[in-house]
């Protein structure tokens, strides 16, 4: 069924009881980052549970932004990072695994991560030039008189990936958005006031990273694939098993992102 097509769907709360209402409210503002969005229901709609009901937007549209992506694990989940552990939604080819998959992989995740803890006799060799580097990144951001704060930034790459890694794909479009990510990677200069924001600041760097992996590896696949949670290439537009029947690996060498197949 085409996304066009799809009927309109609404939260309706207009016959709920104040504690079934409050309730929703609570699992709203603790679900990402649904205070903000519950914020600017009440505050700037002025939107009323109540009275008033919620439309959302068709599932298809959700979908997009989802993909078996994420880090690579062994069967104790640990990453190819040594003594590094995932879990959840965060761990490659489960997307959508939610309170299930936080619950179980986390705990066994987390049993792993205390055992090679007990094992580690000394720390990890970590290049103490990469910890300046860090160090030097994060100090500079409070050295910043004028700038934009990390929410103007979020919302920015948020925009980006929004429009040309929706739906519909196509090289132009993709190559276009990674333009934008580069140029807002060199230009932009933060600010902010406490350690806190300082944190948020690191975070949003990483969100742009994050951003070109989705809009490199969707140029990389050269073809359609609408399930389980993909999206339309305009220029491919038939899937292609013989080439792309398997999950992309990506591996950042120097500047250079590598792709590798790893077969399903």
């Amino acid at each position: 069924m085409c996304h066009l097509c799809l009927p309109a769907l609404y939260l309706d709360l207009t016959g709920g009881t104040e504690e079934e209402i409050r309730y929703i409210e609570w699992s709203i503002s603790h679900e990402g980052k649904g205070s903000f969005f519950l914020d600017y229901l009440k505050n700037q709609e002025k939107f009323d549970f109540r009275k008033d009901k919620l439309e959302w937007l068709p599932n298809s549209r959700e979908r997009a932004g989802t993909a078996a992506s994420g880090l690579v694990v062994n069967k104790d989940l640990e990453t190819r990072i040594k003594g590094l552990f995932a879990a959840g939604d965060e761990v490659g080819g489960v997307p959508w695994s939610a309170s299930p998959g936080a619950f179980t992989m986390g705990w066994h995740a987390g049993e792993m991560a205390a055992k090679e803890a007990m094992n580690q006799k000394s720390f990890l060799n970590v290049p103490i030039e990469k910890v300046r580097e860090l160090s030097e990144r994060y100090h500079s951001i409070f050295k910043n008189k004028q700038g934009f704060h990390w929410r103007e930034i979020e919302m920015a790459v948020q925009n980006i990936v929004d429009h040309y890694a929706g739906n519909v794909r196509t090289e132009k479009m993709l190559v276009r958005g990674i333009e934008r990510l580069n140029n807002l990677k060199k230009s932009v200069t933060f600010t902010t006031e406490n350690p806190h924001e300082g944190g948020r600041c690191m975070e949003v760097m990483s969100i742009i990273d994050n951003a070109e992996m989705v809009l490199r590896a969707s140029l990389e696949r050269k073809e359609s694939r609408l399930r389980p949670f993909g999206f339309y290439r305009a220029d491919f537009p038939q899937e292609n098993d013989e080439d792309y029947f398997a999950f992309l690996g990506m591996r950042l060498n120097g500047d250079q992102i590598e792709f590798s197949k790893i077969t399903i």
